[in-house]
């Protein structure tokens, strides 16, 4: 099955995740066998299965971050659509922040964590 933006809706995908979700529920509350290290191991054994040459790029060792600034190229092709459209969140978010405050401020005590509207991830 082919969605309208080309991308290849396989069932097996959802199976492997309907699989995967009950066996994170199923492990949720063991504490010898942790759930997201038996799924990193499945996700090992099924990335070797689909294509066996990956096990022979697999290394353990110490790798460092390289710098790679981007081009004059990439800024041109990402600046409208990454930066322009961030501008009027950017600005919303700025507008709103006081009640982001407050309800960090009201939250923590009780036991909330930090938080923004629009990322969903910590601000703390």
């Amino acid at each position: 099955m082919v969605a309208r933006t080309g991308v290849v809706l396989a069932p097996d995908g959802y199976a492997t995740a309907g699989v995967a979700a009950v066996a994170a529920l199923a492990l949720l509350s063991s504490r010898k066998v942790p759930a997201a290290l038996v799924l990193f191991r499945a996700g090992l054994v099924l990335a070797a299965w689909d294509d066996p040459a990956v096990v022979g790029s697999l290394r353990l060792g110490v790798s460092l971050p390289r710098w790679d600034p981007p081009g004059w190229e990439d800024v041109v092709h990402a600046f409208p659509k990454a930066a322009l459209p961030q501008i009027p969140l950017t600005t919303l978010n700025s507008v709103v922040a006081v009640s982001v405050g407050l309800m960090n401020l009201v939250s923590a005590g009780f036991g909330g964590m930090p938080m923004c509207h629009g990322a969903g991830g910590l601000a703390g």
